[in-house]
């Protein structure tokens, strides 16, 4: 969401608000077209008001995550996760432990297997 869509929202409203301000003194009736017209302006203002909201929510959702993630990742862990991580892969791969290969043998030297 950029700021033109908030000041798009903001002209629409102060649009709305001059209309009825030049109609204050004198009374104002709306009716049919004239009705129905401010009927759908409004439901356009709260569709775009809704949509800031879900974008400010998405926002805030994702520099809370952020936030979580640099607690439980500290930056000497990172730098290293991200040193072994592959570059085709987002997966981080951990080196083996050796294995001592001298364990069971069967009477002929062979692999007890």
């Amino acid at each position: 969401m950029t700021k033109l869509q908030f000041d798009y929202l903001s002209s629409h409203l102060e649009t709305a608000r001059r209309r009825m301000i030049e109609n204050r003194h004198g009374g104002m009736v709306l009716t049919g077209e004239d009705l129905e017209e401010t009927i759908q302006n409004f439901g356009e203002f709260v569709r775009m008001a809704k949509d800031l909201e879900s974008e400010l929510s998405r926002r805030e959702w994702n520099a809370r995550a952020q936030d979580d993630l640099r607690k439980l990742v500290n930056e000497p862990s990172a730098i290293v996760l991200d040193a072994m991580r592959s570059p085709d892969s987002n997966v981080v791969g951990f080196p083996c432990r050796p294995r001592d290969h001298g364990g069971l043998r069967g009477p002929d030297g062979g692999g007890a297997a």
